[in-house]
């Protein structure tokens, strides 16, 4: 069945793609990308700007010089996604891909152009060390992205978490770390050794517990006519997400979701204020 989409889905390239650039719609050179719900795409490559799929699911990418590209897919509700990706100009380089994901959950992979085979990197930590990179280059030498980077490096779980954190507390960066705190969830997530419910029921009531705090503190600063910050702002949305997220998770017998949630609900808290 496979196999047999991925030429249908070739076949009907000209319908609504998101194509990178003046409109030209050679597609020599051209990298295709279809993504099926519930999923949304987006790509960037080397670093450069963020492309997403249209909304049939579709996107190109031109590929001349071009040696990496950062996928990331997000969730737009639960279930099983599919992503097809290959070279316009070669039908045979067509790999399918397939994943769970729940609802605004980020998934990331490295696409490796550097060979003839297509090949995607789900070494979350490599992904992890990889914009760690990027701030770095933005934030030489700063003492908590170091920490971060070598924890990543020897995969010392919380103090990649601590030092990551102590960055943004920092310097209130955004766009990437975002990315990194994505890939820390799942890294947590996966290295969880096991949980019973009643554990991630207390974890989830601790989270829950968090939010009323940060809620607290919240209306104390809008009695003095003061708003949180657009970090602050988001940190907030952040572990509404987190929590509501967990909640799934629990009633679905994923324990090991609800703690690595919790763990960094337990940092965002205090990036509110």
């Amino acid at each position: 069945m496979v196999d047999k989409a991925i030429p249908k889905i070739f076949e009907e390239l000209g319908l609504g793609i998101a194509v990178e650039g003046s409109g030209n719609y050679d597609l020599s050179g051209k990298l295709v990308f279809y993504i099926g719900s519930p999923a949304s795409l987006s790509v960037s490559c080397d670093g450069g700007p963020v492309l997403s799929s249209d909304t049939l699911g579709f996107l190109l990418v031109d590929s001349n010089n071009v040696s990496s590209c950062l996928l990331s897919v997000v969730g737009s509700s639960s279930g099983t996604y599919h992503l097809v990706i290959g070279r316009a100009d070669d039908q045979n380089s067509f790999q399918y891909f397939e994943n769970e994901i729940d609802w605004e959950e980020t998934q990331q992979y490295v696409l490796n152009l550097k060979s003839d085979d297509l090949g995607i990197n789900t070494d979350l930590y490599g992904l992890i060390i990889r914009d760690l990179n990027l701030l770095l280059a933005i934030y030489p030498r700063n003492k908590n992205l170091l920490t971060a980077l070598a924890a990543a490096a020897s995969k010392s779980d919380q103090k990649m978490v601590d030092g990551l954190f102590a960055f943004r507390r920092e310097k209130q960066e955004m766009s990437i770390s975002e990315r990194v705190i994505n890939n820390l969830e799942l890294v947590l997530t996966n290295n969880c050794l096991g949980i019973e419910s009643n554990k991630a029921n207390l974890l989830l009531t601790r989270m829950e517990r968090e939010k009323l705090w940060v809620d607290v503190n919240s209306e104390r600063y809008r009695r003095r006519r003061t708003s949180p910050s657009g970090f602050g702002s988001a940190s907030y949305a952040k572990i509404e997400n987190l929590i509501t997220r967990a909640r799934d998770d629990l009633a679905k017998g994923r324990y090991c979701g609800v703690a690595g949630k919790g763990a960094l609900n337990s940092k965002l808290i205090y990036e509110v204020w």
